[in-house]
């Protein structure tokens, strides 16, 4: 399967940047010659080794993919879980452009497709191929297109500076290093594009905590919540993180200066 022409063009080995071109079933790069394979029609570009805390969260949402809509339905109807509801009213409020080129960094099973406008590029990126199996599904089922890729948020396989938005709803948590998720996303950003996450604040509170030189900055949820700019490549000037009403989610957003 030929991979669309706005996918291939921005596709690049996040290892050593370089251009990627296809190759029947594969992709590989222009200068090193590595090779990286095409699964029923997603590129898969992942790092040789990975550190045990994202292989297991990476088998773990492979092994739930199945169960995961099911179960943020059923907390949406029970109201235990605000998640879907936090998505649309996030996702209106960035008043999104017609055209624009926005990449989901952690895309899952593609929750947000149907409240984000529908003539947008859109760009999803999963760990987990179990998660991007669902989203394929999903889109199918509501009339929608996004071009999906199997990778790891901290190895963006993606041209520097080529998106107007960065969405990365849940899941920063889970990262071996997510001053470099973070960084990555602030790196393909176009000068003048954002960037927004929102996740759980406990998660918050967890993911400052279990790093020595940060645990000091979440001794309460708000405190925490404002910490998440702790992140933040130091060359982004133009950024907040605040708890959400409700004091149940947070949300860092950024924006990159236009001189990068």
């Amino acid at each position: 399967m030929t991979l669309h022409p706005d996918l291939l063009s921005l596709l690049c080995n996040p290892f050593t940047g370089e251009p990627l071109k296809q190759d029947g079933d594969s992709l590989t790069g222009t200068a090193s010659g590595a090779r990286f394979p095409i699964r029923a029609g997603i590129p898969v570009i992942l790092p040789p080794r990975q550190p045990l805390r994202t292989r297991f969260y990476r088998r773990f949402y492979d092994l739930a993919a199945a169960l995961y809509d099911p179960v943020v339905r059923a907390g949406g109807q029970i109201g235990v879980n605000h998640e879907e509801r936090l998505r649309r009213e996030v996702i209106a409020a960035l008043e999104i452009s017609p055209g624009a080129r926005v990449l989901e960094t952690a895309i899952g099973s593609a929750l947000n497709a149907p409240h984000l406008p529908p003539n947008i590029q859109h760009f999803g990126l999963d760990l987990s191929w179990g998660m991007l199996g669902r989203a394929r599904r999903n889109l199918a089922a509501w009339g929608r297109a996004a071009h999906l890729v199997q990778a790891d948020g901290a190895f963006i396989p993606l041209h520097t500076a080529a998106f107007d938005l960065v969405l990365h709803l849940g899941g920063l948590q889970f990262y071996a290093d997510p001053f470099r998720g973070v960084s990555e996303m602030a790196r393909v950003l176009k000068p003048g594009g954002r960037a927004i996450l929102l996740d759980e604040a406990a998660a918050a509170r967890r993911l400052l905590r279990r790093m020595p030189a940060h645990r000091d900055y979440a001794p309460d949820l708000p405190t925490a919540a404002a910490s998440m700019t702790r992140l933040v490549p130091f060359t982004i000037t133009e950024f907040e993180s605040r708890l959400l009403p409700g004091g149940l989610f947070y949300m860092l957003s950024f924006t990159k200066p236009e001189n990068l």
